[in-house]
């Protein structure tokens, strides 16, 4: 993995390049800083009393973004495993009769 090339950037090119990581930062509570640091000063810069709420540490949180980035790599890559189209099934009426309908989106 490009691991240390990715860490060595800044935050906001590594976001833009990887919008999916504000999903990763907002289930740790964290705020996306707007100077220049590079992603790995912002995950050091972190306060130990914030990490241990999540069970990490500084290594281990590097650690798990990185493979975030990596699994939603290969993820964006597969193709042919998109949904096309969702149906809702018909349920039962208030007589307990069952529906005739089905919506497709």
């Amino acid at each position: 993995m490009r691991g240390a090339s990715v860490l060595n950037q800044q935050v906001a090119e590594v976001i833009k390049e990887r919008p999916y990581l504000l999903d990763f930062f907002a289930g740790l509570a964290l705020t996306v800083p707007r100077n220049k640091m590079t992603l790995k000063e912002f995950l050091l810069s972190l306060s130990e009393d914030h990490l241990v709420g999540f069970s990490l540490d500084h290594q281990s949180l590097i650690d798990q973004c990185l493979e975030f980035i990596e699994q939603m790599e290969v993820f964006s890559a597969q193709t042919g495993n998109s949904i096309t189209e969702i149906t809702i099934k018909g349920g039962h009426d208030k007589n307990g009769d069952p529906e005739p309908n089905d919506i497709v989106l």
